[in-house]
This record gives structure tokens, sequence and C-alpha cells, in this order.
């Protein structure tokens, strides 16, 4: 479903050692700005902490879910047609999973690296930014 957006949350925003999270959450009600048009399901990795729905915007849902978003779409009705993340592993299975469905958008909701505190993961989200690069994932500068 073309209106229907996937964004996976990341884990190591709830380490302020690593990324602010009011750094964060700026960044997912920026992208629910920039695509009102559409619904968008917010799903928080499964370790990061529960969130007040009125911290987003009106067109984001939260979508608390217990396994993987791989072994999660099996249980759908439908497939959405954009996923996105931030710098997520996830990103190059759900590439491998569609390659055949050109019309399923990929998204790396990417910001300056200067927002990650951390230069250990900073190194590690260039690597995954270099990944890319050999998929069909659109990285975004959000």
């Amino acid at each position: 479903e073309k209106n229907k957006i996937f964004l996976l949350g990341c884990y190591l925003a709830g380490f302020e050692h690593c990324l602010s999270e009011e750094f964060y959450l700026k960044k997912i009600n920026l992208f629910a700005k920039q695509n009102s048009d559409s619904e968008i399901y917010f799903i928080p990795h499964r370790n990061e902490r529960k969130y007040d729905k009125n911290i987003f915007a009106k067109n984001v849902k939260i979508n608390y879910i217990n396994k993987p978003i791989e072994t999660y779409l099996i249980t759908l009705p439908f497939v959405p047609g954009t996923f996105g993340a931030f710098y997520s592993m996830a990103l190059i299975n759900l590439d491998i999973m569609f390659k055949n469905f050109s019309d399923i958008k990929i998204l790396n909701l990417s910001f300056d690296k200067d927002e990650w505190k951390s230069s250990y993961h900073r190194k590690n989200f260039e690597e995954f930014e270099k990944s890319f690069k050999f998929t069909n994932i659109k990285n975004i500068n959000i």
C-alpha cells in the first residue's frame, strides 16, 4: 500500500552517549511532516523505550512488535509502499527481500554524523552508508 510507511526505530537513540533522544524524535517528526499524505507506522526497536503517542505528528502511529521486521511482515495482510530507518541492517535485509519489487521504496534516513556522539558508532554508520551504495536503498538527509 503506497500510502503506508514503516519507519523502523533505532535502538541506540535511547542512549544519551550515542544519540540525543530530542534530536531523534525531531527527525521522526520532520520525516512525518515531509510525508504528511502517508500513514507512518513507527516501529520502535524491540529494546527501545515506550513512547507517548502525543509527541509525534498526527500521521504517526506507534506499532510495538516483539520480533524482527522481516518476520513480522509475513503476518500482515499488506506490504507498505515504503520502509525507512536510521542506519539499520534491517534495510539491507528488506532490500534483499524486495529486490524484485521496484514499487517498494527503502530509505535510509541519514543526518550529519556529528549528531552521533560516539565516534565508534559514527564509524559503524559510515560503513552502513558504504554498504548501501551497493543496494537499492536511497539515502535521504533528514
